[in-house]
């Protein structure tokens, strides 16, 4: 894949990630309406517990499938779609072997996270995760086939689904007055409704670019050997990725526990989880989902690097996606800390602002040190050293139970000490990983890629904030919060820029030191 056709697949699939989450946002908003805090509750305790299984179904499986069928057609035997077919028919039968399980074990699942009224939503999601195997099949063989497009495309439909069909079940739960936790179920249905759809639409497309690309002699595939490659690159991946989504199931056990053990009774105590759940970690999940696409870029580039020997261009590229990662999520995170109350009040409820706008401002700590943790583990990916992520992600967990059940047990700090815990965690396995980073040879400037936008975006916003928009020059209102944010903006990329210039001239240096050379 050329820089161009990569920047226009990078690009797609970055403004799909946003049309998703905002879909995202837009489907919980009125859905906390209809649910409330307590189907809230039920809901994102279905959802963590299916994300476990979500990564097991298909966290690795795409750049498993793009890896291996690259490299089979790069010598031109043409078998790149006979792989394609073998590996749909090998997790067609792993993703019912796990949904099953997923089905068979989810009343102990709730039962393990004390909150078992969320059985009926749990179980709604399961057939998903079929879908959900079958569906990363297909978007390998597309980023084989240099088709990014219609990956992007498939996730808005399966948005669009979600937001569409559970809405509706939703409000026909409650025209019909049904439990809560009915209501509950009935509208995550929308999610495995969309993700079928979405999945058939890929193999749709797969199905098509293999007419347009048949080409190539027909070999016979060694299917024993495709098994053993596909998993030796999806494992690592998987684990990885296992490891981290298992941090929002523990986010549901220290929470549901860690309360009620404080005195807090089970209805609230899922309240409380449903709030913290349905307002902070989507609007934090919403800017790692931005920056995602530039690893998806930075990955082939570092290995292209690392192929040619070449280190000051691996640096190049690592510090200059790392310093447009930061520039990007600094500042924004700066906006959740400072305006918390105030883009929440916008979305939500009055009250159910009140009761997070502090989450979000405490998660919002460490928001910048998880985006840039992926961008130094997506270094160290191209590197081949999977043993530090792993462990960098695993520092964060540890690090976050322990503090969590600390801080939850012999504080008042309630919930607050959850995205508190994350934070501090977050930072920790940044260091972990950018201290072997290190180790391995390569620089990156700790200071211009993480400290200056750090500080340039506190300043820039802060100081509107508080002089500005908390003094009531502007008015209040929505008309005037957006006129303060845009200030901020507009003082912070002035001081931005020239950093960004800097930066650009000098790779240009570089390069043109590498020509004479």
């Amino acid at each position: 894949m050329n820089k161009k056709e990569f920047a226009s697949g990078a690009f797609s699939l970055t403004v799909s990630a946003l049309f998703v989450k905002l879909i995202g946002v837009l489907f919980k908003v009125p859905l906390s309406y209809i649910l409330s805090d307590v189907g809230m509750g039920y809901f994102n305790t279905a959802y963590s517990i299916y994300g476990v299984f979500y990564v097991l179904a298909s966290a690795g499986v795409p750049k498993a499938i793009t890896c291996i069928i690259t490299e089979n057609e790069s010598v031109g035997n043409g078998s790149g779609y006979k792989i394609y077919k073998h590996a749909l028919r090998l997790f067609t039968g792993l993703g019912l072997i796990i949904s099953a399980i997923y089905m068979l074990f989810a009343p102990v699942f709730v039962k393990v996270l004390a909150n078992e009224k969320s059985l009926f939503t749990v179980l709604a999601i399961g057939p998903s995760i079929l879908f959900v195997a079958t569906g990363g099949v297909a978007r390998g063989y597309l980023s084989a086939r240099r088709r990014l497009f219609p990956i992007a495309v498939s996730q808005v439909i399966e948005a669009c689904l979600k937001l569409v069909i559970g809405i509706a079940f939703a409000r026909l739960g409650a025209k019909l007055n049904l439990d809560v936790k009915y209501i509950s179920a009935m509208a995550i249905l929308g999610i495995s409704i969309g993700s079928a759809i979405s999945t058939l639409y890929l193999i749709i497309c797969a199905k098509t670019r293999h007419k347009c690309d048949n080409s190539g002699q027909r070999l016979q595939l060694d299917k024993r050997k495709i098994n053993v490659e596909i998993f030796r690159i999806a494992l690592p991946i998987t684990l990885g990725s296992s490891v981290l989504t298992f941090a929002s199931v523990i986010d549901v056990g220290l929470i549901t526990r860690g309360l009620r053990s404080s005195g807090i009774s089970e209805g609230t105590a899922n309240e409380m989880y449903g709030n913290y759940s349905t307002l902070a970690v989507p609007m934090i999940n919403l800017l790692l989902s931005l920056v995602t696409p530039l690893t998806v870029a930075l990955l082939p580039r570092l290995i292209d690097a690392k192929l040619k020997s070449d280190e000051r261009e691996f640096e190049a590229v690592l510090n200059k996606t790392a310093l447009y990662t930061s520039v990007f999520v600094c500042p924004c995170a700066a906006i959740f800390y400072f305006y918390s109350f105030d883009v929440l009040d916008i979305l939500f409820s009055s009250t159910q602002a009140a009761n997070g706008y502090e989450l979000l401002a405490v998660l919002s700590f460490g928001v910048s040190f998880l985006a840039l943790l992926n961008v130094v583990n997506t270094a160290h990916e191209a590197l081949g050293n999977f043993k530090i992520t792993i462990s960098s992600i695993l520092v964060a967990v540890i690090t976050k139970i322990l503090l969590s059940i600390l801080f939850l047990t012999t504080t008042s700090l309630k919930l607050i000490a959850i995205p508190l815990c994350t934070s501090l965690s977050n930072f920790l396995a940044f260091i972990f990983s950018y201290l072997a980073l290190r180790r391995c040879g390569i620089r990156m400037s700790l200071f211009k890629t993480l400290l200056l936008p750090l500080l340039l975006s506190a300043v820039c916003i802060g100081v509107p904030y508080y002089c500005v928009f908390k003094s009531g020059i502007l008015g209040g209102g929505f008309l005037y919060l957006c006129l303060a944010i845009c200030l901020s903006l507009t003082v912070y990329m002035l001081f931005v820029l020239p950093i960004l210039r800097s930066t650009h001239n000098e790779k240009c240096k570089f390069r043109q030191k590498n020509q004479v050379a």
